[in-house]
């Protein structure tokens, strides 16, 4: 049994499916046959999506005329032509299969896929619409295409017997929510008896790629002998299989070993001595191409620390850092002292990730406007300089270049699995690294996730979660005011409020009950602005303060232009049009998304205003939505303070990881581990990687 979500009338998640297909079958009856006899054809199509909640979108068919030499009057677009205005009844179905589920059984066993069924009618577009219909064809495919191709001709469209050329009809089938279903399987092997689940068989849901069969075998001898001929065989095909695997990795998130040879990088942790800040540990480097793809030259010399543990029953453990360009060498002693008492069982590794600490990305200008803080709002010439300073090379600096990153690290360090405990930005690093590696990882710590997608630009997870904070934080201090009311009649007096979310943001890791907050807000609700002004120089100049080699501002400019989401799409668009549709989004944001705020402030914060006007570059692809963690046990953990990533982002995850455990720490602000003084969080995370 699997579970099956089926919404007929949800036309957003018909959309999405009709968008990322390819390939539907159009199925009709051939009424030209005795007796009439069904017909399925498999056809690219193109899809001019609608907006609104019952209407769809139109799917686009195309296909040549009725040739006089091959006569065939079964053919689709032949029948529709018979039909007239009246159309011909068609079902077309589009499925887009997401991750392959190996189960403990074969009955439990199958594939993770969303599909649409359309009950349409197909009907002939007239000649002068032919053209706009084969460029959405087109552009379905391959986007941006139309405009790098030579277009149809005459002969093409019309038709032009003496070179053979029959001409083109294109079918036009209307969907909506009334003649189209949607359903989606998600999740694991689920429903599995009792008594399977303690088999040692492997079992996960994996991403599916063309061409690759995923293997599940026992790891242990199995009945009727030693199992090693099996074992032989499954390892055999699986080394096959892997070949193809790194083929198709190349244009995911994965990383090529080839590239990382060429480079002569990869190769081992190099120089290892006693790191000079802290000799208790060992540091090294570790080289790795700038381009993981191998067509730009070039190398990065990466810093890394582990523990002198001399033997790690339960492997590596490895500390994922926050930001994104914050570095994991210098804060080596303090995370170690954090996890102490599980260090007997790992080896601790943490590493500089690209464009931080030592080898910081340095934008001068963007460092003095906004520190260590993401949301603060820069100058536009510190943007444009940073963007100039990093050129072209700042496309090398997105999360998927660390992932291959770490891959690369695990195989230096000789790890069959990692233990990952990702912080902030660090939660997002330790997934992407889970979804393009799910075979190399054992466990997930996951402290004050991110959403899964990555950064919200508009933050419409802190707008409103700030409320809940400021009036929890008040009533532990005994404050007598509403400080979210006075937060939302200062930001309407104002229309400061991305300057009030980025000072609390920083706030929260002076003091996580936001101590004099509650006055300050409220005497700024009542005209008096002074103090609330000292409290923004206040956290620019004594808490965001940070250089480059802290928490460099380039490294996370790159790395949030490139792997995040905005109002205009990605930074893969022409910057030309984006203000437009940023615009577009503030006036489409209600007043329930951004209270205490506005939504002026969701389109006014920092990191959003960094990429608005950051240059168009290629950005890496992101995973399927409805690929989840694979199945390793995931612990989450935030604070009932932390507005940086608000504990209800964790909702997400139920779907996402595979059981998680959830702990929120009550009193701890972003950053449970290392920060907060309740031992709760701390204590919940040992439990897990020993249990």
């Amino acid at each position: 049994m699997h579970p099956l979500l089926t919404a007929p009338t949800d036309a957003a998640k018909i959309r999405d499916v009709l968008k990322e297909g390819l390939v539907c079958h159009a199925a009709y009856i051939d009424t030209t046959s005795t007796p009439a006899r069904p017909l399925s054809v498999p056809m690219v199509y193109g899809f001019e999506p609608s907006v609104g909640t019952t209407e769809v979108g139109t799917l686009y068919l195309h296909g040549t005329k009725d040739v006089p030499k091959y006569p065939d009057p079964s053919r689709l677009q032949h029948l529709v032509a018979q039909a007239g205005d009246s159309g011909l009844p068609v079902c077309l179905t589009v499925v887009v299969p997401d991750s392959l589920i190996v189960g403990r059984s074969a009955f439990h066993s199958s594939i993770a896929y969303r599909s649409v069924v359309v009950h349409g009618t197909a009907r002939l577009l007239k000649p002068e619409q032919r053209a706009a219909a084969l460029k959405r064809i087109v552009e379905h495919v391959i986007p941006g295409r139309w405009d790098d191709t030579r277009h149809p001709n005459t002969g093409e469209l019309d038709g032009d017997e003496s070179k053979d050329q029959f001409g083109t009809v294109v079918l036009r089938i209307d969907a909506n929510t009334s003649n189209s279903t949607v359903k989606q399987r998600a999740g694991g092997p689920t429903h599995e008896d009792q008594s399977d689940l303690e088999l040692d068989y492997w079992v996960r849901a994996s991403p599916t790629c063309p061409g690759v069969t995923l293997l599940a075998w026992p790891r242990r001898q199995g009945r009727g002998g030693t199992g090693r001929t099996n074992m032989t065989r499954a390892r055999g095909r699986a080394a096959a299989l892997a070949g193809a695997a790194a083929v198709i990795a190349a244009t995911t998130l994965a990383a090529p070993t080839a590239a990382a040879e060429a480079a002569g990088a990869g190769g081992g942790i190099t120089g290892q001595a006693p790191c000079p800040e802290a000799p208790e540990f060992l540091c090294g480097t570790l080289t790795v191409p700038l381009d993981h793809s191998g067509a730009t030259p070039g190398t990065l010399d990466l810093r890394v620390a582990v523990t002198r543990t001399t033997a790690a029953p339960r492997g590596d453990l490895l500390f994922l850092t926050g930001g994104p360009g914050q570095p994991g060498v210098p804060a080596m002693r303090r995370t170690a002292s954090s996890l102490e008492p599980v260090l007997k069982d790992y080896r601790l590794v943490m590493f500089d990730q690209r464009g931080t600490g030592k080898g910081a990305l340095q934008c001068p200008g963007l460092q003095e406007d906004m520190g260590s803080s993401d949301l603060a709002v820069p100058r536009r010439q510190s943007v444009t300089d940073c963007a100039a300073a990093l050129g072209p090379d700042a496309r090398f600096y997105s999360t998927a270049d660390t992932v291959a990153d770490i891959d690369l690290l695990r195989r230096a360090l000789g790890a069959r699995r990692l233990t990952l405990d990702g912080v902030s930005y660090g939660t997002f690093t330790a997934q992407r690294y889970a979804l393009a590696h799910p075979t190399r990882v054992a466990r997930l710590v996951l402290d004050s996730v991110t959403p899964r997608r990555g950064m919200d630009p508009l933050d419409l997870a802190a707008l409103p979660a700030t409320a809940r904070i400021l009036r929890t934080a008040c009533r532990a201090t005994g404050c007598t005011t509403d400080p979210a009311e006075d937060l939302a009649a200062t930001v309407r007096r104002y229309g400061n409020g991305a300057q009030i979310l980025s000072a609390l943001t920083g706030y929260e890791f002076a003091d996580p009950d936001y101590g004099g907050v509650p006055d300050i807000l409220h005497e700024a609700a009542a005209g008096r602005p002074e103090k609330l002004q000292d409290f923004f120089d206040l956290v620019h100049r004594e808490i965001d303060t940070a250089t480059a080699e802290e928490i460099s501002q380039g490294l996370h400019s790159a790395t949030v232009c490139a792997d995040s989401h905005f109002p205009w799409g990605t930074t893969d668009t022409p910057v030309e049009g984006r203000a437009a549709a940023l615009e577009r989004t503030r006036k489409r944001l209600t007043a329930e998304q951004t209270w205490p705020y506005d939504p002026k402030t969701a389109t006014g914060l920092g990191s959003l205003l960094v990429c608005l006007d950051w240059p168009r570059q290629p950005v890496p692809p992101t995973p399927p939505d409805h690929l989840g963690l694979p199945h390793v046990p995931v612990l989450l953990l935030g604070g009932d303070r932390d507005l940086a990533t608000p504990y209800e982002l964790m909702d997400e995850y139920t779907e996402f990881a595979h059981h998680p455990r959830k702990v929120i720490v009550p009193g701890a602000a972003h950053s449970v581990q290392n920060r907060a003084e309740n031992p709760a969080g701390r204590e919940a995370v040992h439990a897990f990687l020993l249990q």
